[in-house]
């Protein structure tokens, strides 16, 4: 216990010098956790902003669906599968043909055979004509017997969406990347074979179950039977309809590629020649940008004041305590000291 002592004391000072560097340790996490917890506030408000327009935007799409389509299951270009549905379907098709059943049993085959793909492309170039570019376009379109569903010139710069026969995409965008100074260009693919067919025969087995409830309606011999075959027959004619929709939409992804063809003009410039720089408009920006850094300073110092000040005060009082006026561990080593000595004298003057 007397060693321990000794070596507390000799090395007090060191001692004193690692409780400093706790403190300052102490400050600097302090500083940094006001920072972010200033930064994250920000985050947190622009997510929960965002979250808030999709979780609108979600919900205005779920209202706006087919009722169908929505009780069996259904979303945009999704593949039906509802197994208590279909064990009801097993049973309703039990006498159904021969034919249906050497269908199915052959669709792997025909998907392996057949793959349905969605292709899309992205062509980027810079040219010094945006309205002679955007009659090139046009005609190149038309050359590969395709069609544009929108174009549009803002400023510097021509958007241009644009679907092609698929059979001919490779061509034509090979085509299109030579209207101008290619930037840049992109070509992904979506495999769909799996969602076609499987969306096909869910298809052709509602129409088999339309057929059949005709059938049994014709033959119903009672008002109330009648009435219930009609709403069945009402609800699959919906899931009908709605399947077909998406049919049709799929199978047009399939049949004609989308290629995005964007066009620019060469920096400051536009169509009537070239344009000097806008100077004041340059400062402008400059200066709201310094006060926006100015602002966040502000703020991260505030966020210091708050969360950082009582961590220091804390440590001051501590250092006050145990190394200031009062001082306890200097009067704990001191006292110690002293005690040790005078363990030493008697065992002297015992000896």
């Amino acid at each position: 216990m007397n060693k321990i002592v000794k070596n507390l004391k000799k090395h007090e000072s060191a001692v004193q010098a690692v409780f400093c560097v706790l403190v300052l340790f102490i400050v600097v996490v302090s500083a940094a956790a006001s920072f972010v917890g200033c930064s994250a506030k920000k985050g947190y408000s622009k997510a929960s902003a965002d979250y808030g327009v999709n979780q609108n935007f979600a919900v205005t799409s779920m209202k706006a669906a087919p009722a169908a389509a929505m009780g069996r299951g259904f979303a945009e270009g999704a593949v039906y599968a509802d197994a208590d549905y279909a064990v009801e379907e097993a049973a309703v098709f039990k006498d159904a043909p021969a034919e249906s059943g050497a269908a199915n049993n052959s669709r792997s085959g025909n998907v392996q055979a057949d793959r349905k793909l969605i292709y899309t492309g992205n062509i980027s170039v810079q040219v010094t004509d945006l309205s002679a570019t955007e009659k090139s376009v046009a005609g190149w379109v038309e050359k590969f017997g395709g069609y544009i569903t929108s174009s549009s010139i803002s400023g510097r710069y021509l958007n241009v969406v644009a679907r092609i026969p698929q059979k001919r995409f490779n061509e034509a965008f090979e085509e299109g990347a030579s209207l101008g100074t290619l930037n840049n260009r992109s070509v992904s693919t979506q495999d769909v074979t799996e969602q076609f067919y499987d969306l096909n025969a869910r298809l052709e087995t509602r129409k088999i179950l339309r057929e059949r409830l005709e059938s049994y309606l014709k033959n119903a011999p009672k008002i109330e039977d009648m009435l219930s075959i009609e709403r069945e027959l009402n609800d699959v004619q919906g899931e009908i309809e709605s399947m077909e929709g998406q049919f049709r939409r799929l199978s047009n992804q399939i049949d004609f590629a989308t290629i995005y063809f964007d066009a620019s003009l060469p920096p400051n410039t536009t169509e009537q020649g070239f344009v000097y720089p806008n100077v004041g408009k340059k400062f402008s920006q400059f200066w709201a940008d310094a006060l926006e850094f100015l602002a966040s300073f502000l703020v991260g110092i505030f966020y210091f004041v708050v969360f950082a000040v009582p961590f220091v005060l804390a440590a001051a009082l501590l250092y006050f305590i145990c190394f200031g006026r009062l001082g306890l561990v200097k009067k704990l080593f001191k006292l110690a000291g002293k005690k040790s000595e005078k363990a030493k004298q008697d065992k002297d003057s015992a000896q």
